[in-house]
């Protein structure tokens, strides 16, 4: 049994389960969809919190960090604005690579975008499955046609959501906002070709989350350690 079977086989056997009660209470497997990829946001709700803690943390820290590294680089140049900067580093404990904790979220739900990844992409009830404009949902979606050539349009649509998220969100700095941004169109380069079932299962994904970040923006923050 390989290591994915291991890892993955019970998370795709659960979505699979609800997959299927979804369609069997809605008729089809757009709306099943949708339902399964409401209902795992739902249960990594948790995670999104871890996310959104180490995200305030990030912030904090670069809050921090900012006056002394943007006096660095105006002072200094070459291998002294090196030296300047690593010492603001050194005073606050503080590392680049420690930027990635703001990834803990993400990387926390990485096997369940993934487990969704093989569950949707060759699912046989869905060769042919229809929803909206949407002909075949076994197949990339091709809803624009341009003379000869087709365009996959809910790629963008993922990708377009994805960055309103993180331009709605008070706790994305600009050095976060850049690596987002670069993520997302590697994203998109990636799942470009892919089924529209499993586009749509990872559009919705990134519609929940822009709706909890919206959300957050009308709430109190809470405080960084609290819960």
């Amino acid at each position: 049994m390989s290591l994915v079977e291991v890892v993955l086989g019970p998370i795709i056997w659960v979505m699979t389960q609800v997959l299927e009660l979804a369609h069997r209470l809605t008729g089809g497997y757009g709306l099943a969809i949708i339902v399964l990829s409401f209902v795992v946001s739902l249960a990594l709700t948790p995670l999104a919190l871890i996310s959104r803690r180490a995200e305030q943390r990030e912030k904090a820290l670069h809050d921090a960090l900012k006056p002394g590294l943007d006096e660095a680089r105006a002072k200094y140049r070459g291998e002294q604005r090196f030296n300047a900067i690593e010492k603001v580093y050194k005073a606050h404990n503080y590392h680049p690579i420690m930027a990635l904790r703001s990834l803990s979220g993400l990387a926390l739900q990485l096997p369940f975008l993934i487990a969704a990844l093989l569950l949707l992409i060759d699912y046989p009830p869905l060769q042919g499955a229809r929803f909206l404009v949407i002909q075949d949902l076994g197949q990339p979606d091709r809803l624009l046609a341009l003379g000869g050539l087709t365009v996959n349009l809910l790629p963008l649509a993922m990708v377009a959501i994805s960055l309103l998220d993180a331009w709605a969100n008070p706790l994305m700095g600009r050095e976060a906002a850049v690596r987002f941004a670069i993520l997302a169109v590697g994203l998109f380069l990636l799942v470009y070709a892919l089924p529209a079932a499993v586009v749509l299962y990872w559009t919705c994904n990134n519609l929940w989350a822009l709706g909890r970040t919206l959300l957050r923006r009308r709430t109190p923050s809470t405080p960084i350690g609290a819960g």
